[in-house]
């Protein structure tokens, strides 16, 4: 027998096969990382952009020393509540907690992976169409978040501070790095449309209501016409047998 046949030159081939297969699967989990990363970064920027609008700009914390200098001055100043360093630091501490809120979509033409809210904040419809909910998505982006929470933290509590618009492409492209331009586009896109669909079908279903409704008014009209007919009917019909009566009463006289 041929040792070479059943040896290392057999050997060889099937780990270089196995390399190629570890190599792609690392390459494919690389890339759904990647995704994965965005989406968290994402849906946590908005989260934190959303608590910040909803509170009133006019409130004010005071922020500084309070202890008395020798001239008895207090180095203390106000700043806008909303984007104050401590309520910031207590925002982005549960901020993770909201991915419980997102479920994974792919898109039909592009082939692209978002990930939308599935409830609104606002009471209005969202559409989920093409949306898959999974408790193994949330896990997911919760883990994300916190990842990028505990490398980024101090850096996104800056930009914050600074009030700085574009916060998307400079945490999650500038900073974190987990997304391309064309990724936040792509994950704007799938927002608007889900909550422009949703927006559109009250109005499809007020255009069936009234078109039902004018076809049970037209019913309606069509059944007093007929029952009018009916009653003309009956009324010229009563109105000849009278005739007939009067007639046959005068022939027997």
């Amino acid at each position: 027998m041929n040792l070479l046949s059943t040896g290392p030159c057999q050997i060889v081939p099937l780990a270089i096969c196995i390399t190629s297969l570890i190599w792609n699967y690392n390459l494919v989990n690389a890339q759904r990382d990647k995704t994965l990363n965005c989406g968290a970064c994402t849906a946590m920027v908005d989260e934190v952009a959303w608590e910040i609008s909803q509170i009133d700009p006019k409130k004010t914390i005071q922020v500084g020393s309070f202890r008395i200098d020798p001239q008895g001055n207090q180095n203390v100043r106000e700043v806008p509540l909303a984007t104050s360093e401590a309520h910031l630091t207590e925002l982005l501490e549960n901020i993770c907690e909201k991915m419980n809120n997102y479920a994974r979509s792919v898109d039909k033409i592009s082939g692209l992976t978002t990930y939308i809210r599935t409830s609104s904040r606002t009471g209005k419809g969202i559409r989920l169409s093409n949306v898959q909910i999974s408790g193994d998505t949330h896990k997911s982006l919760k883990f994300a978040c916190e990842g990028l929470m505990e490398e980024h933290e101090e850096d996104i509590i800056a930009l914050l501070r600074k009030s700085e618009s574009d916060l998307l492409t400079k945490i999650c492209v500038d900073m974190a790095e987990v997304c391309t331009a064309e990724n936040i586009t792509a994950q704007l896109a799938a927002t608007m449309a889900s909550e422009e669909e949703a927006e559109a079908e009250p109005d499809d279903d007020k255009d069936k209501e009234d078109s039902e409704s004018e076809t049970t008014e037209e019913k309606v009209e069509e059944s007093e016409s007929s029952d009018e007919n009916t009653e003309k009917t009956n009324t010229d019909s009563a109105s000849e047998n009278d005739e007939r009566t009067d007639s046959a009463d005068k022939e027997e006289l």
